[in-house]
């Protein structure tokens, strides 16, 4: 039409973008549950909501029915208004460049184009409707002809057409249409699968190991997701400080701590670090950052937190608390200066003491024995010539 307008029912994606009331021209369409439609349909039929048209286009003249031709039966049922050739008589004799489209008996949708020019070279209906039934179409529809003939495959012009360009007569150029019929493939939602797979028939099949979900837009790393200790990326866990492995499920081995565990612990004294920040827990009996002091004289236990609880101030065992322990000599000079533990080193000295005096006692008492004997010897050695010898022993 002259106003640029489309003739005839129209619905794209669901949506109604005309209806013609119920005009009487050649329809294609496919509902909601897939079926595919061609013949000719009342107002009713195009507005029906039970099982929806999903796209619809009206054509003029129904060229094969049933796998028969059925031109001379649409020459009389349809509406000649819907073309603007001229007569409808003309309208289906005349040579022309054509379109149709029409189903196998696959079921499998079929689209033919065929180049012309009205009135010079192209083919009438009666000759498109026998070269489709030869091509095995069961059902089929004219679609626009003449000018607004046009095909095009990705993207490109892949037919010859009828017009001459407005800026050059010497040139062919496809003529402005209100409505196409557009065959792709089912589009996937979002087109570009969130820049993380590839859409395939309508479906996005995700790139890469960890993108999941129908729009390729949901990282998953398995059902362990990192074990709660990492964060998944496009390239598999990224463990947080402090632990490795694919899951993220191993701490760090003894001795290391932080990212991939390649810091190496400062502890002393037996001390171990915490895998995450190095941060050293010590020992009983040991503190400080990297737990290198010993507790302090008279603390003891984790942390040297604990009071010995020993008579008379002394020391205890760093680690357990025990005051059943030996001083070395380093202790006993730093007891002495610190005036600690002196009840019981004087009790000890007493002892001592006790031992030493009585070892004296007793080696006195032999002293004398022994000179008492060496004398009395002497003695009898004096007299040992004479009678008195008897006498005395």
């Amino acid at each position: 039409m002259e106003t640029g307008e489309c003739l005839g029912n129209v619905v794209s994606d669901g949506r109604l973008v005309r209806n013609a009331h119920g005009l009487q021209n050649a329809q294609f369409g496919i509902r909601k549950d897939g079926t595919m439609v061609f013949g000719y349909l009342s107002e009713e039929d195009v507005l029906d909501q039970a099982n929806p048209f999903i796209q619809l286009v009206s054509g003029v003249v129904w060229l094969l029915r049933d796998g028969e031709v059925y031109v001379s039966q649409s020459q009389k049922a349809e509406c000649d208004e819907t073309q603007t050739t001229g007569t409808f008589e003309k309208f289906i004799n005349v040579i022309s460049a054509r379109t149709a489209v029409g189903h196998n008996s696959q079921g499998q949708l079929v689209l033919v184009h065929v180049d012309g020019q009205t009135e010079s070279r192209g083919l009438n209906l009666w000759e498109m409707a026998d070269f489709l039934k030869k091509q095995g179409i069961i059902n089929a529809i004219n679609l626009d002809g003449g000018g607004s003939a046009t095909l095009v495959l990705n993207g490109t012009l892949a037919s010859y057409p009828s017009e001459h360009c407005s800026f050059d007569n010497m040139w062919r150029c496809p003529r402005s249409i209100s409505t196409i019929m557009c065959i792709h493939e089912p589009a996937c939602e979002p087109p570009d699968c969130s820049g993380h797979g590839d859409c395939v028939q309508g479906e996005c099949h995700c790139t890469g190991d960890f993108w999941r979900g129908p729009a390729c837009d949901t990282l998953d790393c398995g059902p362990s997701n990192c074990s709660l200790h990492g964060t998944c990326t496009a390239s598999g866990c990224l463990c947080d400080a402090g632990w490795v492995g694919s899951n993220c499920s191993e701490a760090c081995a003894s001795g290391f701590y932080g990212d991939a565990c390649t810091q190496k612990c400062q502890c002393q004294n037996g001390g171990s670090c915490e895998p995450v920040h190095g941060a050293c827990s010590c020992p009983a009996g040991y503190y400080g950052t990297s737990c290198e002091h010993a507790c302090p004289m008279g603390w003891y236990g984790p942390n040297c937190q604990q009071l010995c609880a020993c008579e008379h101030a002394c020391p205890c065992d760093r680690e357990t608390g025990s005051c059943n322990i030996t001083y070395d000599l380093e202790v006993q000079d730093q007891l002495n200066k610190a005036g600690q533990c002196l009840a019981s080193q004087n009790k000890e000295k007493s002892k001592e003491k006790f031992s030493l005096s009585e070892s004296s006692v007793l080696c006195s008492a032999a002293q004398p024995s022994q000179q008492g004997t060496t004398a009395s010897s002497s003695h009898l050695g004096k007299r040992r010539g004479g009678s008195s010898l008897s006498k005395t022993l």
